[in-house]
């Protein structure tokens, strides 16, 4: 009974590592098979190793009968040496991966004998060479009856696999294993214990409802105060190297939540949401054959910024700067950002450069007035610049240069001076001086003819 129990579990594990990725994506499964010297021990009627390698047996020939392109291999470890060897590298690829090869594992699985100790990250590690490229999706089944007994880390040795994209955290079959030792695993990977039927019943029945669901993710956008944040471009990354994987643009689904993604899981992976600035997520693993969510709160803000532009002028150019950081150079209308201290410059003349701070939920309104219109009338070549004299200290406005002809000019409403001198002159005393103001809407003329 307890061989078919543990068939299902592994079929279930199985089906449910096909179903959950992409229908176009090649798949592969490696079983890590321990071979160590406790897998002799009497289980049952026979030995834990005898209905291990019956178990293994059946599947390979019902999986490859039910999905003829997945390919199966089989590494085993403890099963070359024996144990007073005590042999920490006894782990090898008894069968690459193939699509049909039910005759060769029955084959190599009648000749495997348990034997030595149990190497479990040193085949955990072994496994990455296994699988030789990551273009595929690619699982690991451990079966083991025990710990690491080689001073491995088999937590690291199963996130290196992750990390490195290599593989989907392994699958934990434990063969009877005393319940004080089962929270050793869960840093590997999905654990079940194959300790009693009522047990397996349990497992099995959730392992199946997770065979039904692809891997999938929600990513949710909301704003401190809890409402949802949608429209707004969002990328997935490798949150080792990271390279960005996917992009998107955020949307809500027909209940008003976000819309399910489906994603290959391995690896750790982290969201950044294009705001301004932009926000990321902590770095996250998937839950292979589950629906995982992902939320991410955004304090947002909005500027509304207001300039009235005459017929024959262009909008103005806005630069904010948050920190250390330009984050935006174009027209703001109402733009979407996070709360958090800014720096504003227009292209306006003069050049306007605020510092603002903005709260969480505020909308902040900002209204620059229309430009005059300035006119100087010239028929002499003369050099000029244009001050704003509104501070004790004048500020340059706009270099003019050289010119012997009219000239015209949008300036903000204002004091300002022009300063101008003959071009061929070579005496400063000589330099003049012309103040005005300019009004909105309105045309200042300096007549210097």
């Amino acid at each position: 009974m307890k061989s078919k129990a543990i068939l299902l579990f592994l079929s279930v594990i199985v089906f449910q590592f096909g179903q959950a990725q992409l229908s176009n994506s090649a798949k592969r499964v490696l079983f890590v098979l321990d071979a160590s010297g406790s897998m002799d021990a009497q289980w049952g009627e026979t030995s834990k190793m005898d209905i291990a390698k019956e178990t293994l047996l059946e599947l390979v020939d019902s999986v490859q009968r039910q999905d003829p392109t997945l390919s199966i291999g089989l590494r085993v470890f403890g099963h070359q040496y024996p144990r007073n060897e005590n042999n920490c590298t006894d782990s090898e690829l008894s069968i690459d991966f193939g699509t049909n090869n039910f005759v060769k594992f029955s084959a190599v699985l009648e000749q495997i004998t348990p034997k030595g100790q149990t190497p479990i990250a040193y085949s955990l590690i072994e496994s990455a060479k296994d699988f030789k490229d990551s273009e595929t999706i690619n699982a690991i089944i451990l079966i083991t009856d025990g710990l690491e007994n080689c001073e491995g880390d088999p937590c690291e040795a199963a996130r290196f696999l992750n990390e490195k994209r290599i593989s989907i955290n392994p699958f934990i079959i434990g063969l009877d294993i005393a319940d004080s030792l089962v929270s050793a695993f869960d840093c590997i990977g999905s654990f079940v214990n194959a300790k009693d039927k009522a047990s397996l019943e349990v497992v099995l029945e959730h392992t199946v409802d997770m065979a039904l669901s692809e891997t999938s993710l929600s990513i949710h956008l909301e704003t401190m105060d809890g409402q949802s944040i949608s429209n707004t471009p969002f990328s997935i990354q490798d949150a080792k190297t990271k390279q960005t994987t996917h992009t998107f643009l955020h949307a809500l689904n027909a209940k008003n939540k976000p819309d399910t993604l489906y994603i290959d899981p391995r690896g750790w992976h982290q969201v950044i949401v294009h705001t301004f600035p932009p926000v990321s997520s902590e770095s996250f693993q998937l839950e292979p054959g589950k629906h995982n969510d992902v939320l991410i709160q955004l304090p947002k803000a909005y500027w509304d910024v207001e300039h009235e532009v005459q017929y024959d002028e262009h909008a103005p150019r806005f630069i904010v700067k948050n920190g250390d950081s330009w984050i935006y150079n174009q027209t703001l209308d109402e733009l979407p950002i996070l709360a958090g201290d800014y720096e504003l410059t227009t292209s306006l003349i003069p050049v306007k450069n605020e510092k603002l701070r903005l709260e969480a939920g505020e909308i902040k309104r900002q209204t620059y007035l229309a430009n005059g219109k300035l006119s100087i009338k010239n028929n002499t070549e003369i050099r000029a610049s244009i001050f704003n004299t509104e501070s004790e200290i004048w500020q340059l406005v706009k270099d003019l240069g050289v010119f012997d002809t009219d000239m015209s000019l949008k300036l903000q409403p204002g004091q300002y001076t022009l300063v101008f001198i003959e071009e061929n002159e070579t005496n400063s005393e000589l330099t003049a001086q012309y103040p005005f103001t300019m009004y909105p809407e309105k045309t200042t003329v300096i007549p210097l003819r």
